[in-house]
This record gives C-alpha cells, sequence and structure tokens, in this order.
C-alpha cells in the first residue's frame, strides 16, 4: 500500500509497477484508511 500526494495517473502507475496493491491519496480519512487496510489483511 502506498500513501501519496499525487493522483496523477503516472505516479499511480509507477507505484503498482513497484509492487503496490492500493495507492491512497492524502489527505485521507482515518476510517478509510483504516477500512482499506483491514481488506489488505483480509479482515
Amino acid at each position: 500500500m502506498c500513501l501519496g500526494v499525487y493522483g496523477e495517473i503516472e505516479v499511480v502507475a509507477l507505484q503498482f509497477e513497484a509492487g503496490a496493491n492500493l495507492y491512497i491519496v492524502k489527505p485521507t480519512e482515518p476510517d478509510e484508511l483504516i477500512e482499506n487496510i483491514r481488506m489488505l489483511l483480509g479482515r
């Protein structure tokens, strides 16, 4: 999972190429971040 400030497709694509399975653009709500972490952990 990557957390970043850029939402441009080129930046996001680079993160996925580097192995990220999720890219979240800041600022984000804490509840959204927690739910994404739970999803990645399979809970």
